[in-house]
């Protein structure tokens, strides 16, 4: 038998760097010391075109909201824990609405809706560049 290497699925990306067809396609709620972190979160999942097929991104985020910024360390400045940035950027709520609610609205209207974004290399790894992401179905 014949060794074949096969043709690795790469992320389409446009001119101008967003990822083509980009879809929130899911969220999964994770209980706690089911994830390799050991605490409760959400697992949400992006999808592009790939070179040869869909390719499925995922994002995992803890599960509170906080309208205060934290200091990051990779990027030397202040911002959103991941959860927070997300639902922000796919317009669930505003930063007064978030501060101003006891209650915090369901994450299913997100799913389904078209996005764009951008790519950020870790480890060898494509990851989704949280600051790039927009919503484009509206």
């Amino acid at each position: 038998m014949a060794l074949k290497p096969r043709i690795a699925n790469v992320p389409m990306v446009e001119k101008n760097g967003y990822c083509v067809n980009g879809l929130l396609e899911a969220i999964e709620q994770i209980e706690e010391g089911e994830s390799e972190f050991g605490r409760a979160g959400f697992k949400f999942m992006f999808g592009c075109d790939g070179s040869q097929k869909r390719i499925v991104l995922s994002v995992f985020t803890g599960d509170a909201v906080n309208f205060e910024k934290y200091a990051s360390t990779a990027k030397g400045k202040e911002d959103f824990n991941k959860l927070t940035k997300i639902c922000l950027k796919m317009g669930l709520f505003t930063v007064e609405e978030l501060k101003s609610s006891e209650a915090f609205p369901e994450l299913d209207p997100m799913i389904g809706r078209k996005v764009r974004f951008k790519l950020t290399k870790k480890k060898f790894l494509n990851q989704i560049d949280l600051d790039t992401l927009e919503v484009v179905d509206q």
